[in-house]
């Protein structure tokens, strides 16, 4: 029977759990999403003294606390239980492998609980407030939909050139930190240093280009952001509520394309991480 870990089997053999908090997030994001179209509808209808608007704002937003809280509670008790299942099964495996590399493999398992825990919620967030930016900024202009789907476009490209290097870079980092784990339990201190200053090179490049990468994003979100502004404000039929619309919603765009680069940096990371643990790698040798 194939015992290798993978996201899906993880997610698999907690399925039901994990569908509950899935379910909790996906509500909690189509409320944020359309917090912004009730705001401006609140703003117009404060204008002409009509709140009804406003007490539908409010009631959204409890329910989106609500839920949202509901969600963080639940969340850490259940990945919790998932995280000790994980490494339990890592250090009672009957692999030949040193016990210090299981060590450094179950301390590894903290990044792929909190990728399943964090980033893929994280991630989905981020797809779900283009996505729905997306489609409600189509309904005010059919411009504003074009304009953002070209740099979306430009971005994918950019992702798929950077892939390979990302993998490469953390594999690095994570054959250095298995050899800096071995170099302390066999007490080969000398070797300390030139690990850990290693690992802090790979961290460095990893940076960068994440860093680069978020540069770019944002000068496509300044280009979009110019662009509707002026728009917005040369059209003769827009109100106060439906300019706060649009704008909330490109930054809503904005807010999702922002955590792209970490998060998709962080998936491609832990990735290696399962490889390395269902042994697709193995960490360099010591020197």
């Amino acid at each position: 029977m194939d015992t290798k870990l993978s996201f899906w089997r993880i997610i698999r053999n907690h399925r039901y759990k994990v569908f509950g908090t899935f379910v909790l997030l996906l509500l909690e994001n189509i409320l944020f999403l359309i917090h912004p179209l009730f705001i401006g509808k609140a703003i117009d209808g404060a204008i002409v003294k009509n709140y009804s608007f406003l007490w539908i704002m409010i009631t959204l937003y409890i329910i989106s606390i609500f839920i949202g809280t509901m969600r963080r509670m639940v969340d850490t008790r259940i990945y919790s239980q998932m995280h000790f299942n994980i490494a339990e099964s890592i250090l009672n495996s009957p692999s030949d492998s040193p016990n210090a590399q299981k060590i450094s493999q179950v301390e590894l398992t903290a990044d792929i609980m909190e990728t399943i825990n964090e980033d893929i919620p994280m991630f989905l967030e981020s797809v779900i407030q283009i996505v729905g930016s997306f489609i409600i900024l189509a309904q005010f202009k059919y411009s504003y939909f074009t304009v953002s789907l070209v740099v979306l476009f430009i971005i994918a490209l950019i992702y798929v050139f950077i892939t390979k290097n990302v993998y490469s870079l953390n594999r690095q980092l994570n054959d250095n930190y298995e050899s800096y784990i071995r170099s302390i339990s066999t007490q080969k201190y000398h070797n300390f240093s030139k690990y850990f200053t290693r690992m802090n090179h790979f961290k460095i490049k990893l940076s960068d280009l994440e860093s680069q990468v978020y540069a770019i994003l944002y000068m496509g979100i300044l280009g979009i952001l110019v662009f509707i502004l002026l728009k917005e404000t040369t059209n003769a039929q827009a109100t106060a509520g439906g300019i706060f619309a649009v704008i909330a919603y490109v930054l809503q765009f904005e807010e999702g394309i922002a955590e792209l680069p970490y998060l998709y940096q962080k998936l491609i990371g832990t990735n290696e991480i399962i490889h390395r643990i269902n042994g697709v790698h193995d960490p360099v040798d010591d020197i």
